[in-house]
């Protein structure tokens, strides 16, 4: 089968983990006898503009061959409002026809997101008879954020899906208050479990390391991460914490620690690679996400996947995720709750069975087991 892949975003030079669940996905439907292609109008700051670099950096077509698929890219502005929405959609309807140009017409366009990998996968549904499927991740539907004018579109690009996705039960339900008579799949995003594997244990750590992953903002929530592991930093001596991401609130909790004086006791380490972050979750004891909302939960599956038990917050995609044996699973925002759950952590880590988790993860989350539930949506389109 011939399957065109829309992202809404993809991992690029500046950023190898964005929509790397794309990526997975992506592998999956190539290592599996598909030709598989990818269109990614990629959209760089216009802080990062460099009037030197408009020659390079700007605009500029390329086609990567990767493993066994094909990637179509162009380099675009992450311009604010309508009016880089239209630039995005422009862009990826030329190189959509650049890519057919070339390849010839696929049997069916996977399109990421309505907005608006979704809508350019709709115009050529209208156009050029091209069948499609829509996975949903947008947060924006666990927040309400939409206008009317959006559930329109939403709506209308469901309407004419072969099959509507969603990649967790909580995004499912959310999608469902806007198309109630839109039936909705769900099938979650792959992590890469023949990559994220346990570390080799040639000796029992001493210290109790929690490691917390995740964009620095304000949904991730990592400031109350903090308030509970200076809590608990009180009672224990023999702990660690590591937080690894960037974004704007990293000075805010950078100042949070050194008002703690935690300094020798919490590392905010930035963005990472992924292979620093496999050494990371390798080397951890308890994967901590205080997340306010979350459409899936990727990084929860790489920890299993690692035989790491995770605590989590009640955020939407971690519910679907969580299983008892895995850890635990809490209130949001809740601090009282969030050092309880720590302390009764440190008192029973060695209940916890790493070839038990990363069972799991490998049974419900890897490429083969993804792949078997998305090569059932394709069918309509032969």
């Amino acid at each position: 089968m011939h399957i065109l892949v829309l992202p809404s975003f993809y991992p690029d030079i500046d950023n190898e983990n964005l929509g790397i669940f794309f990526k997975e996905q992506i592998h999956a439907l190539a290592e599996n006898n598909n030709k598989v292609g990818v269109v990614y109008v990629q959209k760089k700051s216009l802080r990062k503009f460099r009037f030197n670099k408009i020659f390079t950096s700007f605009f500029q077509f390329q086609i990567n061959i990767e493993n066994q698929w094909t990637e179509y890219r162009i380099k675009g502005w992450k311009i604010p409002f309508f009016i880089g929405d239209h630039i995005w959609l422009y862009l990826t309807r030329k190189l959509i026809n650049k890519y057919i140009s070339l390849n010839g017409k696929p049997d069916v366009i996977h399109a990421h997101n309505t907005f608006f990998a979704g809508i350019a996968a709709y115009d050529f549904f209208v156009k050029k008879n091209i069948k499609y499927v829509i996975t949903e991740h947008d947060s924006d539907f666990l927040n309400g954020n939409f206008t009317e004018k959006q559930k329109v579109k939403i709506s209308k690009v469901y309407s004419e899906s072969l099959q509507v996705i969603s990649v967790s039960k909580a995004l499912k339900i959310a999608m469902s208050s806007i198309t109630p008579n839109i039936n909705v799949k769900v099938i979650p995003n792959i992590v890469n479990t023949d990559y994220f594997v346990p570390k080799r244990e040639n000796s029992i750590p001493t210290v109790i390391n929690f490691l917390a992953i995740g964009n620095l903002t304000e949904n991730k929530n990592h400031k109350l991460i903090i308030n509970a592991f200076f809590e608990i930093s009180k009672l224990n001596d023999n702990i660690k914490l590591v937080i690894c991401g960037d974004g704007p609130e990293k000075s805010n909790l950078i100042s949070l620690v050194k008002k703690y004086s935690l300094e020798n006791k919490v590392d905010i380490k930035g963005f990472l690679s992924k292979e620093k972050i496999l050494n990371e979750l390798q080397n951890a004891t308890c994967l901590v996400h205080a997340s306010n909302y979350e459409t899936f939960g990727v990084v929860l599956i790489e920890a299993l996947s690692c035989g790491l038990p995770f605590i989590s917050t009640k955020s939407g995609g971690p519910d679907d995720i969580f299983e008892k044996g895995m850890g635990y699973l809490i209130s949001k925002n809740n601090l009282k709750e969030l050092v309880n759950t720590l302390l009764h952590f440190i008192d029973n880590k060695s209940s916890f069975n790493k070839l038990v988790l990363r069972d799991i993860a490998v049974n419900n989350y890897s490429r083969l087991e993804v792949y078997k539930q998305l090569h059932l949506c394709y069918i309509e389109a032969k």
